[in-house]
């Protein structure tokens, strides 16, 4: 695999995990922004859809047109579009019962654990 690039977002994947894969990806590819210096919105907005791959090319390409407001620029209006539709609405009841259930695995250190529930 090539450790330069930011490997293309799974549009089309496991739907119930969509959301913290988009922030996984998200994360990622402003990493890789900071490491190689892009620092201009539309260069970074126009690599972030390079970098997500066709589909997300595809799936951007059908929101309606949308100009950057104050404090806003092209990034992050796209990348708050994209976030919007691929970030799931909460059940905070829900979130909470899952939470309240988890237990630490047979196999899994005590930091193990504590970085899984965080990630929660």
């Amino acid at each position: 695999s090539d450790l330069t690039t930011v490997q293309p977002f799974d549009v089309h994947g496991d739907s119930t995990t969509v959301g913290a894969r988009w922030q996984k990806w998200v994360r990622s590819f402003e990493l890789f922004c900071i490491g190689r210096g892009v620092t201009n919105v539309d260069q970074k907005k126009a690599l972030m859809l390079h970098c997500g791959g066709t589909d997300l090319q595809d799936v951007y390409f059908t929101f309606e047109p949308k100009e950057p407001g104050d404090g806003e620029n092209v990034y992050s209006v796209t990348q708050k579009q994209l976030s919007d539709y691929f970030m799931p609405q909460e059940n905070v009841p829900y979130e909470r019962h899952l939470f309240r259930n988890m237990t630490q695995n047979s196999d899994e250190t005590v930091d193990q654990y504590i970085t899984r529930l965080r990630q929660s």
